[in-house]
């Protein structure tokens, strides 16, 4: 599948939502091991994000997971370049990806061509897929406090 790479707009997006991501992940800090989730808005994408640990089959590590993914002009890079974002940031803990409850075909076959795993969270939900950063092979990470017991299933 060939996707645009990614224009300026995209660019200068992407690189905030790293910051408000890394932001996001200090808030963490201190929670007891309770995900934490808000809306981010730029100018040529939206998107509802979790990070901190979260969903019982990726044994609660830290995640980033990205729900409601909403592009001005799909087709401009954006879903390529967040995920170029996260697999080369050293200022996140999450070592794994999440992009939850999928509506989008095209979208859905983006993700399985580039290697993420595709599970539903109940029956008849709408998929939603998963993936180690390969970030975790080359550098230590920085664990976040906190643990969890329960199973928040995609809280």
């Amino acid at each position: 599948m060939s996707l645009a790479p990614p224009d300026e707009a995209v660019a200068a997006d992407v690189a905030s939502l790293k910051a408000w991501l890394v932001e996001l992940e200090a808030q963490l800090r201190g929670r007891a091991g309770l995900p934490l989730s808000r809306w981010y808005y730029g100018a040529t994408f939206r998107v509802y994000a979790r990070v901190g640990p979260a969903f019982a089959h990726l044994a609660k590590r830290p995640v980033v997971c990205l729900a409601n993914i909403e592009a001005e002009q799909p087709g401009r890079g954006v879903m390529r370049a967040i995920l170029a974002m996260l697999e080369g940031s050293k200022e996140l803990a999450a070592e794994h990806v999440v992009v939850q409850n999928v509506h989008n075909l095209r979208l859905a076959e983006f993700l399985a061509a580039e290697g993420f795993h595709r599970w539903e969270l109940f029956d008849g939900d709408s998929p939603s897929f998963s993936r180690a950063l390969p970030k975790l092979q080359h550098q230590a990470r920085m664990p976040l406090s906190g643990s969890s017991s329960g199973d928040y299933r995609g809280l």
